[in-house]
């Protein structure tokens, strides 16, 4: 973990050349009286975020958006083509937010501040496609670095929780974790409120893995921890996603995306077609046809909004392929992920807000995410993309079969499950807690219609959104909900 006695002791020693190569999720802000160079930097994957405006002969920056709105000279007026992004891509493309003048720092970037004058610095290393290093040898080294990774955290801390469900990538984790720390871990599962314990089949299957481990299993309902999904939906739900839990919990996210291949279906088909011959493999076409990102960008339902909005539509959409494009690294596809799925301002990609997955950067500060971990990642980005396929998932049952085999007679709530090629058996037993979470977006869309008659939002068709009473909970309807509410928020800072 980076701590500032050894970051001002390299810092001392070469300068800030060594900002970007440390391990974890952090970002910096030294000041050197000496010279007067203030540098802001952050890691190789820009995991953890560091906004920057830059106006008015200014410089502001957090780890968080909301102070800089209360510079008393931000203007919060959006910039409506990084809005078109959300709905055409589910989030903004390449660090943006919604405000012209702030952006989240480009990963691996080194920022000089010095008498009103900047620069900045990137990392330029390219991480290359090792075509000839075998299936094993990767599996191995990913094991060393995720058990490395877990090390580093859990050393910290007296205890530790780990969120345990019925899918495989929390599973990966537990199985991998170091024997000596298994003492000091908790294993956590959420259930639905609607759902008793032996009713939810995700926490049916985490309470076996626990069981056969040996390790302390507690439930708990959702709501406790994620109150928002039993509220309705107002500005408040985005000024408690501010709000701590005081505890700091070890979570699979990204682990279905970076490793069982689901990367590829946050890829526009048209973007695929352009690359996927150059990157030396090939894509199931026909299940890129139900790609989620595919589907959201055919808008469906274009009477929705102005007909000047669907011209900005059309000119961004080309954004995402320069955003590829601009990828150093040889995997494009998952470089563009890694960048889309964890540093994305406002996030449409799951669900929407109360699929949890708004304004990911949010879960950095509270949650440890090993499958995010720097070296992992690299790994990643060198291994043959034929490996991380969604329709082969040749690295993950690798791992299951070859070195964790002490958990496969456990079923899955896992899709992966149902893989032929797959050792995990999938199971039915139990009811699937996701479908049990109902969001409530009646209200707000009574408050947007009328939030819409009396503002500068001019970009949705008022009187076709109107006719969609009691269709709420329609995706692009829901889109426009959390978006306009949003504003809302933001404009009450």
């Amino acid at each position: 973990m980076l701590c500032s006695e050894l970051l001002i002791q390299k810092y001392l020693e070469i300068g800030a050349t060594s900002f970007c190569k440390y391990d974890g999720e952090y970002t910096i802000a030294l000041y050197d009286e000496e010279i007067d160079n203030l540098y802001l930097s952050n890691n190789e994957f820009g995991t953890f975020p560091l906004f920057i405006y830059n106006g008015d002969k200014h410089i502001i920056f957090s780890n968080e958006y909301e102070p800089i709105l209360k510079y008393v000279k931000f203007d919060k007026r959006i910039e409506i083509n990084r809005v078109a992004e959300l709905f055409l891509f589910g989030s903004t493309i390449g660090g943006k937010t919604f405000f012209p003048n702030i952006n989240n720092l480009d990963p691996g970037s080194i920022l000089k501040i010095k008498c009103g004058t900047h620069s900045i610095e990137k990392t330029n290393e390219s991480i290359s496609i090792n075509y000839n290093r075998k299936i094993e040898d990767f599996a191995d080294e990913f094991l060393v670095h995720l058990k490395n990774a877990i090390k580093r955290r859990v050393d910290l801390f007296e205890k530790n929780t780990i969120a345990l469900s019925g899918g495989i990538d929390s599973r990966l984790i537990i199985s991998s974790f170091p024997n000596e720390f298994k003492g000091k871990l908790e294993v956590l599962s959420f259930k639905s409120d609607l759902l008793a314990a032996d009713q939810d089949r995700d926490v049916l299957i985490a309470k076996e893995i626990a069981n056969l481990l040996g390790l302390n299993h507690r439930i708990e309902n959702f709501s406790n921890w994620w109150p928002l999904w039993t509220q309705e939906f107002n500005t408040d739900f985005f000024a408690n996603l501010r709000l701590r839990n005081n505890r700091y919990i070890i979570t699979g996210h990204y682990g279905s995306e970076l490793l069982q291949g689901d990367f590829v279906h946050l890829i526009p088909k048209s973007a695929l077609d352009l690359f996927y011959q150059s990157a030396n493999f090939k894509v199931n076409k026909t299940s890129i046809l139900k790609s989620k990102f595919f589907n959201r960008a055919i808008i469906k339902n274009k009477n929705l909004y102005s007909l000047q909005f669907g011209k900005r539509l059309n000119t961004v959409r080309n954004n995402v392929y320069n955003e590829i494009l601009k990828q150093k690294h040889e995997n494009k596809f998952l470089s563009f992920t890694i960048e889309h799925l964890i540093r994305n301002f406002f996030s449409n990609m799951y669900g929407g807000a109360m699929g949890v997955w708004i304004m990911t950067y949010i879960f950095t500060k509270e949650m440890f995410m090993p499958f995010i971990d720097r070296n992992i990642l690299r790994l990643l980005l060198s291994m043959p993309p034929d490996y991380l396929i969604k329709d082969n998932m040749k690295f993950y049952n690798y791992l299951f079969s070859n070195h964790l085999s002490e958990l496969n007679g456990i079923p899955t709530s896992s899709y992966f499950g149902k893989s032929n090629s797959t050792y995990l058996n999938y199971t039915e037993k139990g009811i699937n807690s996701d479908s049990m979470r109902i969001s409530n977006y009646k209200k707000a869309y009574y408050d947007c219609i009328n939030y819409l008659k009396n503002s500068e939002l001019d970009f949705i068709n008022i009187e076709t959104f109107s006719n969609y009473v009691g269709k709420e909970n329609n995706q692009d309807i829901r889109t426009i909900i959390e978006f306009v509410t949003w504003v809302k928020y933001i404009n009450e800072i």
